[in-house]
This record gives structure tokens, C-alpha cells and sequence, in this order.
């Protein structure tokens, strides 16, 4: 008899150390699906651009670009032609007077600024939203719907914003702008202006392996 109520115990204790771990391994399970939900887009295509140093306005979501041309990146406005063509002087992307002479292939740099528009989704709520730039050379600052998310100096680095304080309500139109500078000498070689990587945006859970 006593050995039937040790036993009694023995297999009632067992098995409440497999719900234990059944309830262990659900909420892991569960925790591991949180951590690798990320949804990553492209967000290359229709950006409108602007070279001319234009110092405040753009980064403003009320700024009119409909004078502004359409672009998809990866984009270098270094290798566009160059206006006011002048025989043995500018010659498609390249002039004689660019800053960087040789060291950047006789291109210009300067001062441009890219915008784009994309709307919030149903399945935004609840989530943590980054934008990732892979390159952007050189010196840029990024806004979004007004708001100055950071500048990123160095044009070989890929750097990412969390967007998500930001964001507009579902449907609503969330405006990014970019304000692109590559002036003066700075590099041995040819380097390109502006957004001349891909751009990402990324959607993820609050939990989530950081980026």
C-alpha cells in the first residue's frame, strides 16, 4: 500500500514537470516566433529629386515637389550630364571645374535633396518600423513628416532610423526627405553623390533581435 501511494506520487510529480516544460517550450516557442517576425521591403522606387541646395523647406511634409523629377535608387547624380554644355569645358557629367579634379573623375558634386511618400498599414500597428539606407554619400540628414531622425557623415556605412514615434495614423501619408551633401575634395577616387545604395523598409515586432 505504501508503495502504491509513492508511486501515486512519484508519476503525479512527473507529470507535472512535463507541463512544466510544455508550457516552457510553448512560451519560448512563442517568444522566438516575436523575435523573427521582420518584414523587410524595398524601398527603392519613386523617389522625387532635386539638386539644388535648397537650406530649409523640403524636410517640411507641406513642401510642394511637383516641380521635382522621379527617381528610383540606387541613384548618382554625378554621372547625369551636366546643364549649359561648353565644348572642352563640361562635357556630359564631366567639367574642368569640378572641386576633386582627377581624384574624382572631373564629375560635380554638391547639394540634393530626395522625398518620398508612403502610407501606414493595418498591419504597422503594433510594430517597430526602421528605414535603412545600405549607402548614401556623402553627408546626409534624414526627416520624416518633419522631424529630424539623425545625420550619418560618412558615405560607406550603411545606418538605419527607428520611424515608428513618427508614424501618421493608417492611411495617412508619412513623408521621408533626405538632404544629400558631397562637397569639396574628399576621397582618391570616384565615389557618386547621393542615395547610390538600396533602401529598406523594415518592420519587425517590439521583440526582436536589435538591427
Amino acid at each position: 500500500m505504501e508503495y502504491m501511494k509513492t508511486r501515486t506520487k512519484v508519476n503525479l510529480f512527473s507529470r507535472r514537470i512535463q507541463l512544466l516544460i510544455v508550457v516552457v517550450l510553448f512560451s519560448l516557442c512563442n517568444t522566438f516566433s516575436q523575435v523573427a517576425s521582420r518584414v523587410v521591403r524595398a524601398f527603392d522606387e519613386q523617389w522625387s529629386f532635386k539638386k539644388d541646395n535648397i537650406t530649409s523647406g523640403p524636410e517640411k511634409a507641406s513642401f510642394d515637389v511637383s516641380g521635382w523629377r522621379k527617381v528610383d535608387v540606387p541613384h548618382d547624380w554625378s554621372i547625369e550630364d551636366l546643364p549649359n554644355q561648353i565644348p572642352d569645358s563640361i562635357v556630359g557629367p564631366f567639367s574642368k571645374a569640378s572641386i576633386g579634379k582627377r581624384n574624382t573623375g572631373f564629375v560635380i558634386g554638391g547639394t540634393a535633396w530626395y522625398r518620398k511618400a508612403f502610407k501606414t498599414q493595418k498591419d504597422d500597428l503594433g510594430k517597430t518600423v526602421y528605414l535603412q539606407f545600405d549607402g548614401v554619400y556623402q553627408n546626409s540628414d534624414v526627416w520624416i513628416n518633419g522631424y529630424h531622425l539623425g545625420n550619418h557623415p560618412y558615405g560607406y556605412t550603411s545606418f538605419y532610423y527607428d520611424l515608428t514615434p513618427y508614424l501618421k495614423p493608417v492611411g495617412k501619408d508619412n513623408i521621408v526627405a533626405v538632404q544629400v551633401k558631397n562637397e569639396g575634395e574628399n576621397s582618391r577616387w570616384y565615389s557618386g553623390s547621393g542615395i547610390y545604395r538600396h533602401v529598406w523598409l523594415i518592420k519587425v515586432n517590439p521583440i526582436h533581435v536589435d538591427m
